[in-house]
């Protein structure tokens, strides 16, 4: 049995799959990489990271008082640069009277992920036990899509959705809330997604230490507190100032990548997909037959992807005459004492990266035993078998 810790990474790690990389929290920072994650959903380098735990704190202790009305809140910080300070205290007025510890704000510019938008994580203490939450703003390009950062719930065949809601409002906005999963009681993630193309996400979770224990499986603040605090106008300084270019979506759907994929595959392959159930941008997963064998196979591409911790865990290293550098390694999704997985991550000159997995099983969760249908040459000859960099 996965212990509290495991579960809990868990389900922060399948919450990020709900908005933009730039909002992945301080406790998925420094989990080890998932490899069945398609990393086009993750298009900016991951926010906070130990930074977030380590800087220097703004405030270690304080207590709130009633939350003021956003029109109080924005006036108190009119004019003000957007700075840390700014992040914690505007995240402090907007909710419910508690004791808040351990507050770390980054505003624009601030900490190691420079190209991140401001951010805030604190300590939240209603009077029965302590919560972990943490904000992370960014801004998505116009108009609002299907394929927009954020405002999905991930795909099913990947996490478990059965507790995700999404719900269009009145002014355009976009909010989905996903709550706990069996995989990880206590962790909740509600991304808001403005008609302006501000983003705004808040993780909650039931401790802030995954190691200890707590009476507590639902986090102390509602969704419809969540709600209020991200959609709030205090935020508006912060859009302001945001320079930073805004996230657009992926220029390759899910039937875009099949129909060169399915060019590539070895003689003799057949394949299973109904992309019109598929959610993410860039990305495309089938089963795939081959010798009586059938596995999972999913292909994400990333354009203009950074070199920042290109390589996953185990690769080998190569680079073609072309300039291509091919990343392989057995680490990948299905990897566990008695199941193993492939992938192949390629990185084109252009800055294009296309990642190649495979794994046995029914879904991106549920991982078995056995061959595997593809070979590593196989799988790298998808990768460098068509021009990726558009569609």
């Amino acid at each position: 049995m996965r212990s509290f810790d495991e579960k809990l990474i868990q389900g922060l790690r399948e919450a990020a799959e709900l908005a933009p990389g730039t909002m992945v929290t301080a406790l998925t920072d420094g989990a080890e990489r998932r490899g069945r994650r398609l990393r086009a959903r993750r298009r900016a380098a991951l926010a906070g990271s130990a930074a977030v735990l380590t800087a220097a704190a703004v405030t270690t202790a304080l207590t709130l008082s009633p939350s003021p009305s956003p029109t109080t809140v924005s006036a108190a910080h009119g004019g003000d640069r957007v700075n840390g300070q700014f992040m914690v205290d505007t995240l402090t007025a907007l909710l419910p009277p508690a004791k808040v510890s351990q507050a770390f704000g980054f505003g624009i510019g601030e900490g190691s992920a420079k190209n991140a938008g401001p951010r805030v994580t604190m300590n939240y203490d209603n009077g029965h036990d302590t919560a972990l939450l943490s904000l992370s703003t960014d801004r998505v390009a116009l108009p609002l899509t299907q394929w927009t950062s954020g405002t999905e719930c991930a795909d099913p065949f990947f996490a478990d959705t059965t507790q995700c809601t999404r719900t269009v409002r009145p002014d355009g906005s976009i909010v989905v809330l996903n709550q706990p999963t069996a995989a990880a009681p206590g962790v909740w993630t509600l991304s808001y997604v403005g008609a302006d193309g501000r983003t705004l996400r808040i993780d909650e979770a039931v401790s802030p230490d995954p190691s200890s224990s707590t009476a507590r499986t639902d986090p102390p603040l509602s969704a419809q507190q969540l709600t209020n605090t991200l959609a709030s106008s205090a935020w508006d300084p912060v859009f302001a100032e945001l320079t930073k270019p805004a996230i657009t979506a992926n220029d390759w759907t899910p039937q875009q990548i099949l129909d060169s994929a399915k060019q590539l595959l070895p003689e003799g392959a057949t394949f299973q997909a109904d992309t019109s159930k598929q959610l993410v941008p860039g990305s495309v997963h089938l089963a795939v037959t081959l010798s009586g064998r059938t596995s999972q196979v999913s292909i994400s591409i990333t354009p203009s992807w950074s070199l920042q911790n290109f390589a996953p865990p185990g690769a080998t290293p190569t680079r073609t005459a072309a300039g291509v550098t091919v990343m392989t390694s057995d680490n990948g999704p299905g990897k566990t004492g008695t199941t193993h997985g492939l992938q192949i991550d390629v990185l084109h000159p252009d800055g294009t990266r296309v990642e190649v997995s495979t794994w046995n099983g029914p879904d991106g969760r549920t991982y078995t035993g056995g061959p595997l249908a593809l070979t590593t040459d196989q799988l790298t000859a998808i990768a460098l078998g068509t021009d990726w960099s558009k569609p």
